[in-house]
């Protein structure tokens, strides 16, 4: 008993450029412009699997995707990693990593774009002033 979790299921349509999703409870995506500024938020479609199980779930409305659009989805875990000072790293902080990131292609051998989000949260932290 009270137990639960959170759930982003997305079907994204390559040819007709579309994005359907259902979220239970999951933390919102985002949908990125080219120029790395969130142009919509994937909200959640219902609460998280677990709490009562005589809920529905239902999708939202499919999300029609612009060439060079991006999609962000996040955790819970990055949304609210902690800094010494109590802060947390949250969603603008999230977003700002994204796109100080925007440009770098990701490689084998160098700052992958999960471990320059990863460096990006270890700043914060650690207390360090790199942000």
């Amino acid at each position: 008993a009270g137990h639960f979790v959170t759930l982003f299921l997305a079907r994204l349509d390559s040819e007709a450029r579309s994005l359907a999703y259902s979220s239970a409870g999951h933390c919102a995506g985002h949908v990125l412009h080219r120029d790395g500024e969130s142009r919509l938020a994937l909200r959640p479609t219902g609460i998280p699997l677990g709490l009562d199980p005589t809920v529905e779930f239902h999708s939202a409305p499919p999300v029609t995707l612009q060439r060079g659009d991006s999609v962000l989805l996040l955790t819970d875990g990055i949304l609210e990693a902690m800094a010494p000072d109590e802060s947390v790293f949250g969603l603008q902080r999230a977003l700002d990593v994204v796109r100080m990131n925007w440009e770098k292609p990701p490689t084998a051998t160098e700052g992958t774009a999960p471990s320059r989000a990863q460096a990006g949260i270890a700043i914060c932290c650690s207390g360090s002033s790199g942000r």
